[in-house]
């Protein structure tokens, strides 16, 4: 048996051709079932209502893209006020520090205590 698509000899019990893969036994074509004009307007019906369903959802994928990019712009905004806020309160005891012992080296010059 030879193949239609290459023309190469195949043994009479292959299905598929041994080179590109074609179907060596051929099937008849399906007939397709005439619709009625009624049928063609219930399928026709049916494509617009899918239609209609695919446009609602089409529009979440760039939505979802533009909440996130804010939910991630805020979440950095409020890291950088978390560390603002640290920074801050790390310097004010810093600087309380400094402040009690100058003040603790005063009172030892004065040789008493306030």
């Amino acid at each position: 048996m030879f193949c239609p698509t290459c023309g190469k000899e195949n043994p009479d019990t292959n299905q598929f051709c041994g080179v590109c893969g074609e179907n060596l036994i051929k099937t008849p074509p399906i007939q397709k079932e005439t619709l009625t004009p009624k049928e063609k307007r219930a399928i026709r019906a049916q494509i617009e209502i899918k239609n209609t369903e695919y446009e609602q959802y089409r529009g979440w994928g760039p939505t979802i893209l533009i909440i996130l990019g804010i939910l991630t712009i805020w979440a950095l905004i409020g890291l950088i006020f978390i560390s603002i806020g640290v920074w801050w309160l790390i310097s004010r005891r810093k600087k309380r520090a400094v402040i009690l012992a100058e003040i603790d080296a005063l009172e030892e010059e004065l040789g008493e205590e306030v």
